[in-house]
């Protein structure tokens, strides 16, 4: 696969992450929500089915409460979430609407990605999502998930790997706030190159991807490399890009040279 063969996929998942959500003050702010709405819109109206899958909920349950410190306490976030799902996908639904779609919340925990019963059922109510013309917007329980109890996915690049292969997709797009994946740190060296093709995720590949010194980010590129292996290696192609830009997944589809490719290692596997 090229970037040329992307504008075949019809089937896509598209991961946005905090940074690309929210303002300085980790409140989401409504512009961004309102640009990443629009993109996805854009893509259910050229013919594709299109998956969305977001954070913003604590970042929103922030700003309930009028503070910008985001919590390192498990049951602060939880808390919080719990205030701001509900608003999170009110902002969604409003900004979908002027483009005439309809949306679907879908909450999951690990075991609904791990246990092939659950796995099915997932994909059941996806594909009836597509049937019914609404637009998918997925996010982990993240008032019920927890590592104790072995029902927490712990982010959501690996979230965005589990539901691309739920749903059979064709194209994972993890947005970020870098321009892919580079041969050394862009924000420490100038002469940073970005890899535009990635045709095999080995231990060099690995090695480039560092973590996040952001406290409202878990894992930053490594977690994006890990999530692009596990998609490539069922035979889902991925792009790592930046979302800044309103035309982004535009540019994606039209094969344009941005972000990272990553190219699937083999045909899809089944469920």
């Amino acid at each position: 696969m090229d970037r040329m063969h992307l504008d075949k996929t019809r089937r896509i998942v598209v991961k946005v992450g905090t940074s690309l959500l929210t303002d300085s003050d980790n409140h989401v702010d409504p512009a961004k929500i309102k640009r990443v709405a629009t993109q996805i819109a854009a893509l259910r109206k050229s013919g594709r089915e299109a998956i969305l899958v977001t954070s913003g909920a604590v970042g929103i349950g922030l700003g309930i409460i009028g503070s910008s410190n985001y919590p390192k306490k498990l049951d602060e976030r939880q808390a919080l979430a719990a205030m701001g799902q509900s608003r999170l996908m009110h902002m969604y639904e409003d900004c979908f609407r002027r483009h005439g779609c309809a949306i679907g919340q879908v909450l999951l925990t690990a075991e609904d990605i791990h246990v092939r019963e659950r796995a099915l059922n997932v994909r059941h109510t996806l594909n009836k999502l597509f049937e019914f013309k609404a637009i998918p917007i997925v996010n982990e329980n993240d008032t019920v998930s927890t590592e104790e109890l072995k029902t927490s996915i712990g982010d959501n690049d690996s979230l965005s790997a589990y539901v691309a292969l739920a749903a059979d997709a064709d194209l994972l797009v993890i947005l970020t706030d870098t321009d892919g994946l580079y041969d050394k740190n862009p924000k420490s060296d100038p002469l940073a190159k970005r890899i535009a093709l990635v045709r095999g995720i080995d231990d060099t590949i690995i090695s480039l991807a560092k973590g996040t010194d952001k406290i409202t980010a878990i894992g930053g590129m490594q977690t994006k490399i890990s999530a692009a292996r596990m998609a490539v290696e069922a035979g889902i192609a991925v792009v790592i890009a930046s979302g800044s830009d309103e035309h982004t997944l535009e540019s994606i589809i039209a094969g344009k040279d941005i972000g990272t490719l990553f190219v699937p290692s083999r045909r899809k596997d089944k469920i």
